[in-house]
C-alpha cells in the first residue's frame, strides 16, 4: 500500500495530498491545489499525481518527472533529457510505440 502524503501548503494542514506540483516541488490537498487552477501564475505549473518520492523522481535540470526508461543507460530520465542527451538510445517499449504523441508533449506541452 503506498504511503499517504500530507499536504505541504502549511504546517497546520494535515490533509491527504491529491496532487504534486513539479514547479513548486510540493504536494497539495484538494483545498490548497485549487490555487493552481485559479491563479494565473500558478496555472502554468505542471500538476501530477501524488508520489512519495517527488524530489527523487524529478529531473534536476528540467524539473520534469523522470518517466522514460533509457535501456541503453539503464536509468529513468525525463522526456527532455531523452531528446537532448539520449539520442539514438533505446527506450522502454511503451515509449517507443507512442512515437510522435510522446514527442509532441515535449514540443507543445501546453497546447
Amino acid at each position: 500500500m503506498p504511503e499517504e502524503i500530507i499536504c505541504e501548503a502549511s504546517d497546520n494542514c494535515n490533509l491527504k495530498a491529491v496532487k504534486s506540483c513539479l514547479n513548486c516541488t510540493a504536494s497539495f490537498c484538494e483545498t490548497h491545489v485549487k490555487k493552481h487552477y485559479t491563479e494565473p501564475k500558478l496555472q502554468k505549473h505542471v500538476l501530477v499525481d501524488v508520489t512519495g518520492d517527488l524530489e527523487e523522481r524529478l529531473c534536476q535540470e528540467h524539473h520534469r518527472l523522470r518517466e522514460v526508461f533509457c535501456r541503453t543507460d539503464q536509468k529513468l530520465i525525463c522526456f527532455k533529457c531523452a531528446l537532448n542527451y539520449h539520442k539514438g538510445h533505446h527506450f522502454a517499449d511503451e515509449i517507443e510505440q507512442a512515437g510522435r504523441q510522446v514527442w509532441s508533449i515535449i514540443f507543445y506541452p501546453f497546447s
